[in-house]
């Protein structure tokens, strides 16, 4: 469990709620241990099976936590989930092994669209706003996205592996407390439209627009917006050349 469902579980404990309704709620979004018990089953029982047997056992039991789960969604094993009911996953979605979905107490949700595909071990962090990622766009391997304000990803994107979209970042200007209990800051919403390629290793600063049809070289430092049609690379990136 990371620092802020850690902070989420704390807050829930101070309000004077017990250690298993902080974990009902940083979990399942709700005090129920009946949908907590639901919840545990399927993790337990469910997802770790492999192959398409575990791909179709969990199309039959993920819509019953899920806000909205296409049968038709394709799923590897050892999802890890924190509260599936802001989550929906469009028909034939692709997402494989060990890719993290956490929503957590402020965020709105993640919405996963049609024919998306998301590489292994990628982790989607929505401490607030919500994450959207539209039809027919690919998450390589080994991806952070993150959304404190919001993170949209346009049709028909291409993100390659280990890239990271910064969804927010601790305040730093105090030395005599420890950066993580200080205050987290976002520039805004990050925005990448359609039909954007985005290479390997690649980072991008919060509060970011990507336009339509922009290229991004691997490696890059993505610190300002990038217009449409421009090819950017270098640390920090820079325009080299239109389309």
């Amino acid at each position: 469990m990371n620092t802020e469902e850690t902070g989420d579980m704390q807050k829930t404990l101070k309000r004077g709620k017990g250690t298993l309704c902080a974990y009902q709620i940083a979990v399942t979004g709700r005090a129920s241990l009946g949908l907590l018990l639901l919840h545990e089953l399927i993790q337990c029982c469910v997802t770790p099976i492999p192959g398409k047997a575990g791909s179709v056992l969990r199309s039959l039991f993920y819509p019953l936590v899920f806000k909205n789960f296409a049968r038709s969604a394709v799923t590897g094993k050892d999802l890890s989930l924190y509260q599936p009911g802001k989550i929906r996953v469009a028909a034939h979605a692709i997402i494989e092994e060990g890719v993290s979905f956490n929503v957590k107490r402020r965020g709105v949700g993640i919405t996963v669209g049609k024919a998306v595909h998301i590489g292994k071990f990628t982790i989607l962090s929505c401490p607030g706003g919500q994450i959207i990622i539209e039809d027919g766009s690919v998450i390589g391997a080994n991806c952070r996205l993150g959304s404190l304000l919001g993170l949209e990803i346009g049709k028909g994107c291409f993100i390659g592996r280990g890239s990271y979209v910064i969804g927010a970042a601790h305040a730093y200007k105090s030395v005599d407390i420890p950066i993580t209990k200080q205050p987290l800051t976002c520039r805004g919403k990050t925005i990448i439209a359609d039909e954007v390629r985005i290479g390997n290793n690649v980072t991008i600063r919060d509060g970011v627009t990507i336009n339509k049809g922009a290229r991004i070289g691997d490696g890059a430092l993505v610190l300002r917006d990038v217009a449409e049609k421009t090819v950017v690379q270098g640390v920090p990136a820079v325009p080299v050349e239109s389309i």
